[in-house]
């Protein structure tokens, strides 16, 4: 009760105070909240302001003058303290840029205001192979719990839990006019989109490499104040690199850096994945691990199969795994090399989303990452359709002569599992006509093949029946033409 007459008796004119602070805090520049970088020793600003000076005289260059810490941040071993006001403040410069203010991205925001000289340097220098700045990133951390907290006792914010353990935090009097920069919509003309492969077309070697991350990336087109950009907010040029990556063409990956296209692991991909042949070879670790062989069809719905089960707990529907974890459960549980090139995907999301998969998973995006989701009770079409798509696939395989894991190392997870997948298919049969099995009882001179009984063909481990029902057919009228 007592707690409850304070805040009823608490004056209003905080919030109008803070919202003052927030535009005068906008309208000027960043300040300093005590930088600390990553990795440095904590001590008093004396030692840090020595500590520049001396850095900045073995580079050559002046001294500048520290800036005195702003009022009510401070420094702890877990980052940065900011106080309402300047996270308030970051906030405001989100909504400006049309970004939602993600936990993530504000902690990144509150780093650069702290450090604005940092900032900057950064986003000015060359970029490394790995697609960072030379040297790492010096930007200082912020603390995570307290910025949570400050976001959680304001009265002008409001705190959302979102997908993949993130959170938000929103004004509670403001409309939310975010630019959705996972968007596939595309709204740009064919014009917008020449100038822009002609631009990136006509970068060096060392100036078309950006930084990985969207927003890192978005950042440093607008540094360089590219004119096919010119009036975009920075939550507009985010969504831009999203589809210039992921629908365009225009922008890949390679080695972590953002790089024109034609010059990305994203072309080289997409070719391999055209002639169905992994990127590289299944190549032995750095260690000397021995080499992995590349997981077929069948192989890849089975152990993803197991993955999804093993993952799954009680009572709480579906169980759903990383998709940046899939590979490496491959190659950690059953000594296999998952090739979304080999089996004719450039992308392992696109791999996963294939019809000969759609009994068993599905992916979805949460939060900024994909998940794969198990697919607990698969409908009577979806499993047809998995089973019409593997019985092709089976038939292909056995036109081109055995499948790459009939030479699988014995002995491993992989290599038992691939002689489970290749039982003969026609038990019954073929052993009947090898004389193994005793004929129905009937005068040997009127028994035919083709009046054999209708047994009913079990499916082979691993293999779709409408494949064994196939070749059961075949192989019955193959027996009655003979």
């Amino acid at each position: 009760q007592a707690h409850a007459c304070v805040a009823q008796a608490k004056p209003r004119t905080a919030p109008l105070r803070r919202r003052r602070a927030r535009a005068r805090a906008v309208a000027s520049p960043p300040v300093d909240m005590g930088v600390r970088r990553r990795g440095a020793r904590r001590g008093g600003a004396g030692k840090a302001a020595a500590a520049a000076a001396g850095e900045a005289d073995e580079a050559g260059e002046a001294t500048p003058q520290p800036q005195q810490p702003s009022r009510g941040a401070s420094r702890s071993a877990s980052g940065l303290k900011p106080d309402a006001d300047e996270v308030l403040a970051a906030i405001e410069t989100l909504y400006v840029d049309g970004l939602k203010p993600f936990g993530r991205i504000l902690r990144k925001r509150l780093a650069e205001r702290a450090a604005p000289a940092i900032a900057r340097e950064e986003l000015e220098q060359p970029r490394t192979e790995k697609g960072k700045a030379k040297g790492g990133s010096s930007l200082p951390d912020i603390d995570v719990k307290h910025l949570h907290g400050v976001c959680e006792e304001s009265e002008e914010l409001e705190v959302r839990p979102e997908e993949g353990g993130d959170w938000s935090a929103v004004f509670v009097d403001r409309a939310e006019d975010f630019v959705d920069i996972y968007s596939s919509v595309d709204t740009y003309s064919e014009e917008f989109w020449a100038d822009a492969s002609s631009y990136f077309g006509a970068l060096t070697k060392e100036a078309m490499l950006l930084p990985g991350g969207r927003y890192s990336c978005a950042q440093m087109l607008m540094a360089r104040h590219v004119p096919f950009l010119e009036g975009f907010s920075l939550g507009q040029v985010c969504h831009f690199v999203q589809l210039a990556i992921s629908k365009r063409k225009v922008l890949g990956y390679s080695d972590g850096s953002v790089v024109p296209y034609a010059f990305s692991q994203s072309m080289v991909k997409e070719q391999c994945a055209n002639c169905q042949k992994p990127c590289a070879a299944p190549g032995a670790g750095e260690d000397g691990a021995a080499a992995m062989p590349f997981a077929t069809w069948e192989i890849a719905r089975k152990c993803l199969h197991e993955i999804l089960e093993e993952a799954a707990l009680p009572e709480q529907g579906p169980s759903t795994v990383p998709l940046s974890n899939v590979k490496r459960l491959f190659r950690s549980r059953y000594h296999a090399e998952l090739s979304e090139t080999a089996l004719g995907h450039s992308k392992l999301s696109e791999l996963l989303q294939d019809k000969r998969f759609s009994d068993i998973c599905a992916v979805q995006l949460q939060g900024q990452g994909y998940i794969v989701v198990q697919v607990a009770n698969p409908s009577p079409a979806a499993i047809a359709e998995a089973a019409a798509a593997m019985a092709d696939d089976w038939d292909d395989k056995e036109q081109e002569g055995g499948s790459a894991l009939e030479a699988a190392p014995q002995g491993t997870p992989i290599g038992s599992m691939a002689s489970d997948l290749h039982v003969p298919l026609q038990p019954v049969l073929e052993d009947i006509l090898r004389g193994s099995v005793a004929a129905p009882e009937a005068d040997a001179e009127d028994w035919q093949p083709g009046a054999l009984p209708t047994f009913t063909p079990q499916p082979s481990p691993g293999v779709p029946p409408s494949c064994t029902v196939r070749r059961w057919n075949a192989n019955l009228a193959q027996a009655a033409a003979a």
